[in-house]
């Protein structure tokens, strides 16, 4: 029986001859499953899925390219040995040619290649990555170029004629480099190889046992003539084989196509006006490459017994439905194979372009997209959606994030399947296992161990839970642990021997913690010298677990340090899997790993590399292979799918979504090897990367039911616009054409601004940019009231106040807060953003300090002085402690920074008087305005003084903080006198300012004023900056000059690489576009300045009055 063959522009007929095909009451053994060739990885879900609704039963066909398919065949009918290793296997042969290119002689061109690596283990990691772009390149050569095979497998080898010029070079060292292994393997083309086994199998009656019974092969992109001479060979052992040709025009393109496409020959053959009539549609001919070479092949290469063209469905009415909108449109002219005319469809959202900023954005308006399909389209179900990313790997943490939201109205999010990941990304037991692989070619960093012990994959007796683990991160860090195992190890990293801040000198202090009883006087937690002292019953067990582990993994480090076969590294792996990872984790995906590192270790001795490797290699060889393997991100029913777009491009689905159509992103840009002997001329079957991806764009516009969605970056990461694909370009200016330049506008891209609680993210005149989460809503319309700065006061009722109690209880924090940076207590009552998380234990010694750094370890020294530690065992405790360089470089910074903390505490003494530190104790204050309860703390207090210490420079904020407390003392019936020691605003030195006792009934005047400004802070975002403010004239009338200058220092970066106030992201947030020291109200005028006068105003007063009642 012949191969029959179908080709069609819609799936639905094609899936009708499918059915017919893959028929169980005709099939010879109906409880077998049926062989069905695939394009891609997610057709094999898709198709169990429909089968089962439609025939009723769970019915799961084996899919499989058809590749694959054929090398089944080949060794079932002993074609060669049956451990496949006559065949030609990429990963195989990557390590065949990476063993013969050490042998390439010097001059040639992969040996100077090679020669750009530094080091043995870099040469060797590069002749592997080397041996595997060429083994690709080889497979091309075996399905598409067999007269080069054959020249280069010949004694001598034989120049082939088309190889003159520039390519005659490449073919001379690849015929050096290719032959011998040719000659050695057996392996010849593909396409003789399957006509000699067509011979071989060639029946009477019946099919031959090495060949299904029969086959079904979808077919959407490149088809080489090898396969077509494969498919043959199926058909003459008997197998009955079905071609379903899924293609976005049925039309012959090659009549439409210009001359200029063709070469000299065929070109002349289109002399005849009757062939050449008119253009394609223009996607046809930016995107259809890969469609006209296959009609061409399949014209010239099944005309032949063997092949028995059909007819798919009887010739339908030219007239296309016209109740599609846009999207009718645009896939009837495709299929016409004509082009677009002007005004053909309205713009009706069934074809949508939007841009957005950022990898989360993107998935953002995704979601929101989707979210509103859902409401639009009657019956649309999560399953019927596709999502494509060219980048998946990149988008899946965003889209896993974004998508976890539940849908407004509704208690669940929306599911969503990230399908085809790669095993590392998927599987648990392959993930830990590759980490643990980052871990022992590392350096024992203190955050990737503590990773390591809080993961449940590497759950060991003793170790502590969620809780546990940050109780024992704190402890690594006070032990100082930095990274290394012990002074030899530093040594190997090429540093000095030195111990500190390794593994082995933290767990010994951390163990003596546990056996020291605490300071005289102090408790648990309290250091003894450099000591911390701990609970021996809470932490000897957990410490004496995490030092076993640590010993297990610095012996590991030292064996992975060490380079071997790949037969001893695949015995490391299995000891180093069994020995780490949990009893009974993931036994799937460890298995996994064990047979990629066996099949890793057969490979490497069939190919004689017998050198030794490096972690380096071996790993990123087994990472390949497992990247290669099924098992990971399944694809699934159920959900939206996610995948890329190889895996299910051509299949229908009601919605098509494209995520990350960026410039640059997509069709791949990937440069042909220059040594490319394929790109001397261009043939039928071959794939170049960009014909592809365009190949999918299309296939996936033509299988767009209902809605087709492209999302794309439309910012960079400093705000600056970037333009689409050029693919995403070119279908714009067909939509353009179909719906008439008059309407031009409505086919644009739809440009989503950065947050999807910007008020422009809900303009009711942008429909098509409308959010969806009523959040988001909620607090754009907070944004929207409190920038409205020519309204007296926001604070009243309204939208501005919606969600936000009033305010009963102010911690100190608050009015700090008010004074320095007033914006962030709208953000703080509207849930918006997040403070600072603690930090984790640094990865590295401090080379080094930037600003925070040196502020906290003056800070500390500060500390230690006041509190009667003396100089030198204070700048001992914290260089032990890890918070200082080693060496002479942590010598020079603990001295400069000691001497300054030192004239500090000397200036704290002096102002303390007679009765020295110890007469101060901390007071817990507390104050009530209009029931409103103000409370906090001031650390040094005694009667008649309050006394505040830092060695940081008294700038505002400093000063600020000071005055809260100063306010407040009074306002609670405990007002004195207050002293602020600490560093000048500029230069070297100590200062000291004074603040004046006030009387209550003032306390209360001022208190009053914070707590009413506060309140309308929380209701709109108000400008009160610090520095502005403290700069700021206070006088009736001030000059224009002053005030200006004053703003301006908003707009000014301060130096060192910091951005300016008005660049920080909680002012963008806050304020969006708007400056806001430009914003007014109608009876205060301008905000910043009002602020200035009723906040700041009373604090310089008091200073001038302390100033005055000295200087008297």
């Amino acid at each position: 029986m012949p191969v029959r063959l179908f080709e069609s522009d819609r799936f639905e007929p094609l899936w009708t001859r499918f059915l017919e095909a893959t028929d169980p009451r005709t099939a010879a053994n109906p409880l077998r499953p049926e062989e069905v060739v695939v394009p891609g990885g997610g057709w094999e879900a898709w198709l169990t899925r429909r089968l089962a609704r439609e025939r009723g039963a769970a019915v799961r066909p084996r899919c499989s390219a058809l590749a694959a398919l054929l090398l089944g065949v080949q060794r079932r009918a002993g074609a060669a040995d049956r451990d496949g290793r006559t065949f030609f296997d990429v990963d195989g042969w990557t390590l065949r040619l990476a063993a013969a290119l050490r042998e390439e002689r010097a001059d040639g061109p992969p040996a100077r290649w090679l020669a750009a690596g530094v080091g043995d283990e870099d040469a060797l990691e590069r002749r592997v990555q080397l041996g595997r772009r060429l083994a690709v390149l080889l497979d091309g050569y075996l399905l598409t170029r067999p007269e080069l095979v054959e020249a280069m497998a010949a004694e001598p080898e034989s120049l082939p004629e088309e190889m003159n010029g520039r390519f005659a070079d490449a073919f001379a060292w690849q015929a050096r480099l290719f032959g011998p292994l040719l000659r050695e393997s057996g392996i010849g083309p593909a396409g003789p190889a399957y006509e000699a086994l067509a011979e071989e199998l060639a029946t009477g009656e019946g099919h031959h046992p090495a060949v299904p019974a029969r086959v079904a092969v979808w077919v959407s992109g490149a088809v080489a003539p090898a396969q077509l001479r494969g498919l043959e060979m199926l058909d003459a052992a008997g197998c009955a084989v079905t071609v379903l040709v899924l293609a976005a025009s049925e039309t012959y393109l090659a009549d439409l196509l210009p001359a200029s496409w063709f070469g000299d020959e065929e070109a002349a053959e289109l002399d005849d006006p009757d062939l050449h009539r008119e253009l394609p549609h223009p996607l046809l001919a930016a995107w259809g490459q890969l469609t006209r070479d296959r009609q061409k092949l399949l014209l010239e290469e099944t005309a032949g017994e063997r092949w028995q063209p059909q007819e798919v469905e009887p010739a339908r009415e030219a007239a296309e439905p016209a109740d599609r909108g846009l999207l009718g449109a645009l896939q009837a002219t495709i299929r016409g194979a004509r082009p677009p005319e002007p005004g053909m469809a309205d713009a009706d959202g069934s074809v949508v372009v939007h841009g957005a900023g950022g990898l989360r954005r993107q998935a953002e308006v995704l979601r929101e997209r989707l979210l509103v399909a859902f409401d639009e389209l009657p019956g649309l179900r999560p399953e019927d959606v596709l999502v494509l990313c060219p980048d998946p790997e990149a988008f899946a943490p965003h889209v896993e994030a974004v998508f976890e939201r539940p849908v407004p109205g509704q208690a669940q999010p929306l599911t969503v399947h990230l399908s085809g990941r790669s095993p590392r990304r998927e599987r648990p037991g392959v993930s830990a296992f590759f980490r643990l692989l980052g871990v022992l070619g590392g350096r024992a960093e203190a955050p990737e161990v503590l990773g390591l012990v809080a993961d449940p994959a590497f759950a060991t007796p003793g170790m502590p839970d969620a809780a546990g683990a940050a109780a024992l991160g704190a402890d690594v860090g006070a032990a100082g642990i930095r990274f290394g195992f012990d002074a030899a190890d530093r040594a190997a990293e090429g540093r000095p021997a030195d111990a500190t801040h390794t593994w082995e000198a933290g767990l010994d202090r951390l163990t003596l913690g546990t056996l020291l009883p605490p300071p005289e006087g102090g408790r648990l937690g309290e250091p003894v010298g450099s000591v911390v002292t701990l609970d021996r019953a809470e932490r000897a067990e957990t410490l004496g677990a995490l030092a076993g582990f640590v010993g297990r993994l610095h012996a590991a480090c030292a064996e992975a340090d060490e380079p071997a076969d790949a037969r001893a590294w695949s015995a490391r792996a299995v000891a180093w899997s069994e020995g780490f990872l949990a009893e009974g984790f993931d036994d799937f995906g460890r298995a996994q790993v064990r047979e990629a590192a066996e099949s890793l270790a057969e490979d490497a001795e069939a190919a004689g590399l017998a050198e030794d490797l490096p972690l380096s290699v071996w790993s990123a060889e087994l990472g390949r292979r497992l990247d290669g393997v099924a098992g990971g991100g399944r694809f699934r029913t159920g959900g939206v799918t996610v995948c890329e777009p190889a895996a299910a491009a051509w299949l229908p689905h009601r919605v098509v979504a494209w995520l990350g159509l960026s410039d640059g992103s997509f069709p791949r840009r990937t440069p042909e090897a220059s040594f490319d002997l394929a790109a001397a001329e261009h043939r039928p079957g071959d794939r170049p990367a960009a014909a592809v991806d365009r190949s999918l764009l299309l296939g996936s516009l033509m299988a767009a039911g209902d809605r087709f969605l492209v999302v794309f970056e439309d910012r960079d990461t400093h705000g600056d616009p970037r333009a689409p694909a050029a693919v995403v370009v070119e279908l714009l200016e067909v939509l353009r054409t179909l719906v008439g330049e008059e309407h031009a506008d409505a086919v644009s891209p739809v440009h989503h601004p950065m947050h999807a609680f910007s008020p422009d993210a809900f303009d009711a005149a942008e429909p098509g940019r409308q959010g969806v989460e009523p959040e988001m809503l909620a607090a754009a319309e907070a944004l929207v009231a409190g920038r409205r700065g020519d309204a007296p006061a926001v604070a009243a009722s309204g939208d501005a106040a919606a969600g936000v109690e009033p305010v009963t209880e102010v911690p100190l924090r608050d009015l700090e807060d008010l004074m320095c940076r007033a914006w962030i207590l709208r953000l703080r009552a509207l849930g918006v953003g997040a403070d600072f998380a603690d930090a984790v234990p640094e990865a590295e010694d401090p080379q080094e300090l930037d600003a925070l750094e040196d502020w906290q370890l003056r800070e500390a020294l500060l500390a230690h002085g006041l509190g009667g530690v003396g100089a030198e065992e204070a700048r001992r405790r914290l260089a032990a402690a890890g918070r200082t360089p080693a060496g002479a470089m942590g010598d020079r910074v603990l001295g400069r920074l000691a001497a300054e903390a030192e004239a500090v505490a000397a200036a704290v003494e002096r102002a303390a008087g007679a009765g020295g530190l110890a007469s101060f104790a901390p007071l817990t204050i507390e104050a009530e305005v209009d029931d409103v309860r103000v409370a906090g703390r001031v650390e040094r207090v005694r009667p008649g003084l309050h006394l505040h210490a830092t060695s940081s420079r008294l700038k505002a904020k400093r000063r600020a903080a000071a005055w809260v407390r100063h306010v407040v003392l009074a306002a609670a019936g405990e007002g004195r006198r207050g002293v602020v020691v600490g560093r000048p605003e500029a230069g070297p030195g100590v200062q000291t300012l004074d603040l004046a006792p006030l009387r209550p009934g003032e306390a209360w005047e001022h208190l009053g004023v914070m707590l009413r400004w506060l309140e309308r802070a929380r209701r709109e975002p108000l400008p009160c900056d610090a520095d502005v403010a403290a700069a700021f004239p206070k006088d009736d009338e001030p000059r224009p000059s002053d005030i200006e200058a004053a703003l301006a220092r908003f707009h000014e970066a301060p130096g060192s690489g910091q951005p300016a106030a008005a660049d920080g992201p909680d002012v963008k947030l806050a304020f969006g576009d708007a400056d806001p020291m430009r914003l007014e109200d109608a009876e205060l005028g301008n905000l910043q300045a009002a602020m200035a006068r009723d906040l700041w105003g009373p604090l310089e007063a008091c200073l001038r009055g302390a100033a005055e009642g000295a200087s008297s």
